[in-house]
């Protein structure tokens, strides 16, 4: 039984697409289809990192997704646009490095390395891909 004081771990519960509609309205357009019934979960020695691909019948699919404090990398194979949704976080892109908070983003090219470090909290993000 769950109750209200019982977080509910991110990678079993199916992310609410109207929920999210409703709390990032300028993003609303691109949240339409439906999430996978499982998410892409991304175990590194420093946390899990978890994905859920929403399905809108793209190549590749959009994804939501949560990442836990610590330094994280990211091989590309397209262009791949993050959206910042809640928490801070730093990226860098060969010999660029940019801080990013809720609602701005990250543009990293195909077949280069996606590195992040997150230093507090979890960083929920959208990924677009291109």
């Amino acid at each position: 039984m769950i109750t209200m004081n019982t977080p509910v771990p991110f990678q079993t519960t199916k992310p609410d697409i109207s929920a999210l509609r409703a709390r990032y309205p300028s993003l609303a357009e691109l949240l339409h289809g439906k999430f996978a019934d499982k998410p892409n979960v991304y175990e590194f020695p420093q946390g899990t990192v978890v994905s859920w691909e929403l399905l809108q019948g793209k190549p590749k699919n959009p994804t939501y997704g949560r990442v836990p404090p610590g330094k994280y990398e990211f091989p590309t194979s397209h262009t791949e646009e993050v959206t910042v949704l809640e928490g801070d976080l730093e990226a860098r892109i060969g010999d660029a490095t940019c801080r990013a908070g809720p609602l701005q983003k990250i543009t990293a090219p195909p077949n280069t390395i996606l590195r992040l470090d997150v230093k507090e909290g979890p960083v929920h993000y959208f990924c677009e891909y291109r």
